[in-house]
């Protein structure tokens, strides 16, 4: 690939095209669940949350998304009644509440996802241990700056 106008090299590009990528599909499935871009939003973070082990608040997740108290209340009402989320009082502290991605929301996803999975499986085959080690360092490198950097935007 040739060096575009403007000075971009090629790893720009593709970042911007994946990006790109990632947002269709993320469109493709919100609309498929009749879910706003801030649903959609919120869903992926209370799943990424849960997946590490911290389930999010209603205030953590008003913080994730970026939006008010009570437009966080209702961004949640909507989630859970529309099956996406569920509330769980806590076990120790029966006043605090965490978030949850409903199972019926995670079959939902799964199943539309499932094809995008086995691309990604089928690629990463591509590539050799010591590979996936640098690819995954840049990764996480580049995931880390960029959130960093879209929180100074926001700030």
């Amino acid at each position: 690939m040739s060096l575009p106008q403007r000075g971009y090299d090629e790893l720009s590009i593709l970042h911007q095209r994946l990006a790109t990528q990632n947002r269709r599909i993320a469109g493709a499935f919100a609309r498929s669940e009749q879910l706003s871009e801030r649903e959609l939003e919120a869903l992926v973070a209370v799943m990424l949350a849960e997946q590490e082990g911290t389930p999010l608040t209603a205030g953590g997740l008003g913080r994730a998304v970026r939006v008010s108290p009570a437009a966080t209340t209702s961004l949640i009402d909507r989630l859970e009644s529309a099956g996406h989320l569920e509330r769980r009082r806590g076990t120790a502290d029966r006043r605090s509440v965490t978030l949850h991605y409903s199972p019926r929301a995670r079959a939902v996803a799964t199943h539309f996802f499932a094809p995008l999975g086995e691309l990604a499986r089928a690629v990463e085959a591509e590539f050799d241990d010591t590979e996936r080690t640098v690819i995954l360092r840049y990764l996480r490198r580049m995931t880390a700056e960029m959130e960093a950097h879209a929180d100074r935007l926001e700030e």
